[in-house]
């Protein structure tokens, strides 16, 4: 588990990041260097979060490939010390073909492991609520859950950098590979061939999609290009090589100036320690609440239905659907006032005000 933040602001950067490694799987912690120097010669620095391997090499290894390669040429910003150094990484041998391939799998396994998750929990629901479940709760949750990762798919943004791959080709051609995956994260349950055709679908979906996988790396660059007055900062994630290109998508971009952004506090991996000190509540917490507020939302107006004789699924689906919007746009308020009375008070500045009066300046 990985904690970082970034403080930037008009004569400053200020990187920091915890030094413990967890492995998976075996809890065992290590200590682990995850903020470097991207370049000897510039104030540009570099943190790494979540994994720290690209392809089974060490990120500190890389790093330092990068500086013998960059030596003391300059670029003009952060963010092109970051292109060329993602440029670097695609040109060096640090990728061979059997690596790449297990990648692929690890990609697979990762995608599959979140569906059966996903049923995991739905049947874990029902034996609460039943007592058991039979086979055809089964089918139907595993049916459920695969739909609902395939939608999600869809709807999620084309990787640009995976915009010529094609994945339908990858999948056939790694198709015995992708059944094991299959097979061993769905060891438990019994698959129907449609299932298993929507489950090749999504894996040709993940690879070209700009959502990572939970074994992705994240990098931060931030500092002083040549060419820049003020900090900036630019965070990438990145699956490794896919096709003999490395897939990575640009996820934020920050800019100190004289205008706009003035100073930033920016979180990476584990966040929860800074918004509980931004927002003076824990995310987790947030969420816990949001969720008991929708499902009592939903629970009252079943119970007024059930009282009225009035249930049937059309009814309980549109309550359903009711209680979900109202407490979407009730927190959205909320985040929106914690932002702007107590995380940016001077950017729109006046104090919380009382109940039933008016803000204070």
């Amino acid at each position: 588990m990985t904690a970082e933040v970034a403080l930037l602001n008009k004569t400053a950067v200020a990187l920091a990041a915890d030094s413990a490694m967890t492995v998976l799987g075996t809890g065992k912690i290590y200590p682990a260097n995850k903020l470097f120097a991207l370049t000897r010669h510039h104030p540009v620095g570099v943190m790494i979060y979540n994994n720290a391997e690209l392809m089974g090499v060490p990120w500190e290894t890389i790093i330092k490939m990068y500086r013998q390669s960059v030596g003391a040429n300059t670029k003009p910003s952060c963010r092109d010390y970051l292109l060329d150094f993602l440029d670097c990484i695609g040109k060096s041998p640090v990728c061979t073909g059997e690596q790449e391939i297990a990648n692929l799998m690890r990609i697979a396994s990762a995608a599959y492991a979140r569906i059966a998750g996903a049923v995991d929990d739905d049947l874990r629901d029902l034996v609460s609520r039943q007592g058991r479940f039979s086979t055809r709760d089964e089918s139907k949750a595993i049916r459920n859950a695969v739909e609902k990762r395939l939608a999600a798919l869809q709807g999620t943004s084309v990787s640009q950098s995976m915009g010529g791959v094609n994945a339908n080709q990858i999948a056939r051609a790694h198709r015995s590979k992708l059944d094991e995956c299959i097979d061993r994260e769905f060891r438990d349950y019994s698959l129907s061939r449609a299932v298993r055709r929507s489950l090749h679908r999504i894996f040709t979906l993940t690879i070209k999609s700009a959502e990572p996988s939970g074994g992705h790396s994240g990098i931060v660059v931030a500092g002083f290009g040549e060419s820049e007055m003020f900090p900036t900062l630019v965070e990438v994630t990145t699956e490794g090589m896919v096709a003999g290109k490395l897939k990575y998508e640009v996820r934020r971009e920050t800019d100190i100036g004289r205008e706009g952004t003035f100073a930033s506090i920016m979180p990476f991996a584990q966040s929860e320690m800074v918004s509980r000190f931004m927002e003076g509540v824990d995310p987790e917490f947030l969420n816990y609440v949001e969720y008991s507020t929708r499902e009592l939302l939903y629970k009252f107006g079943e119970g007024v239905l059930d009282a009225l004789g009035l249930t049937d699924s059309q009814r309980l689906n549109a309550i359903r659907t009711a209680a979900t919007k109202q407490t979407e746009d009730y927190f959205r308020r909320a985040k929106d006032f914690r932002s702007r009375y107590f995380v940016d008070p001077n950017n729109g500045g006046c104090n919380p005000p009382s109940q039933g009066g008016a803000c204070e300046h």
